[in-house]
């Protein structure tokens, strides 16, 4: 448990310091801000424009956070080839996937 914990926190800390993430947030915002704008310009309906625009503008963008950063973060791996130093040591496979999973979560 103790090794997934460190795979996990590991993990955490590289997908905080991506750079997309934080432009993918910053995208999020102003999707948010839109529907903000738009809800005000419609008429009679601004509740459900603004309803809808904004857990859609969530729903994408999280979407895109998991799938960027779980790609990314398992390129840099194999590309840095941290991978192979990794799994050299006693870390198990499914230890390593379970860390990896958790630290994205």
């Amino acid at each position: 448990m103790k090794r997934v914990n460190a795979v996990a926190w590991n993990t955490f800390r590289e997908a905080v310091r991506d750079r997309i993430l934080y432009n993918l947030v910053f995208f999020a915002l102003l999707m948010m801000a839109s529907a903000i704008f738009l809800g005000q310009i419609s008429l009679g309906i601004e509740t459900v424009v603004l309803v809808s625009l904004g857990l859609s503008a969530v729903s994408v963008i999280g979407l895109l956070i998991a799938v960027f950063t779980g790609v990314g973060l398992v390129s840099k791996e194999i590309d840095k080839r941290t991978l192979y130093a990794l799994l050299s040591k006693p870390v198990r496979r499914w230890e390593f996937l379970v860390g990896k999973f958790a630290g994205l979560v």
